[in-house]
């Protein structure tokens, strides 16, 4: 968990997230309060959130996400003229992209900000483990994403991880290592189903239960 980001050299940052991804790359979506910072080091040439975890930004899980779409609204008017020749006045594009999860656990962790301690509490003995991970990736389950909406009703930005073409020097080949786009987003549409109550998680002498639930929401770019 990093919470001064100037305690940290680029390096420090680009581990932390390094050692969150379970995977070859990271989650597909971060929310985060700023447009973060620019981090250059190796083949981990990526925009990152900076802050503190769950509190400046979170990291969703792609545990049982569904597909997802990225529709384009093309802002402007197009007009025949005259001529018959048709004259377009483009203003912008605006990204529109919905997310939904089924049957995902209520939250990422037994305890608040679970992933900081995890990462040595995962060292000790199962036995001796006090921490349990719900989501397959520790990103964050269903209430600690209702959290964030209820906590941003403005815009925020968010950070995604897909194929496109680079916006800097990254090469094709390295881009989707880390977060290739970030967008100014509002949410606009948020629906949080509880399904049903787990049968309980046992972790070594304690058991633990969390809600499964199906979420979705609609972001839309500022």
């Amino acid at each position: 968990m990093i919470t001064n980001t100037t305690d940290h050299l680029d390096i420090d940052h680009i581990n932390e997230f390094k050692e969150r991804w379970p995977y070859t790359r990271p989650n597909f979506v971060t929310f985060c309060n700023t447009s973060g910072r620019y981090f250059n080091e190796g083949t981990y040439e990526t925009w990152l959130p900076e802050g503190e975890d769950y509190k400046d930004y979170i990291i969703l899980t792609d545990h049982n996400r569904a597909p997802t779409s990225l529709s384009v609204d093309r802002i402007g008017s197009n007009k025949r003229m005259i001529n018959a020749n048709m004259r377009t006045y483009h203003i912008a594009d605006k990204l529109t992209i919905p997310l939904s999860w089924t049957d995902i656990p209520s939250r990422s962790f037994s305890t608040t900000g679970g992933f900081a301690a995890w990462k040595e509490d995962q060292l000790l003995p199962r036995a001796e483990q006090s921490i349990c991970k719900f989501t397959a990736d520790g990103g964050a389950g269903g209430i600690e994403m209702l959290d964030w909406y209820q906590r941003h009703r403005g815009s925020f930005w968010a950070f995604f991880n897909f194929d496109s073409y680079p916006v800097s020097a990254i090469g094709d080949t390295i881009i989707t290592k880390g977060y290739s786009r970030v967008y100014e987003m509002v949410v606009t549409d948020f629906t949080y189903d509880i399904k049903r109550r787990s049968h309980g998680y046992h972790f070594g002498d304690a058991i633990y239960a969390v809600d499964m639930c199906d979420l979705s929401m609609t972001l839309e770019e500022v």
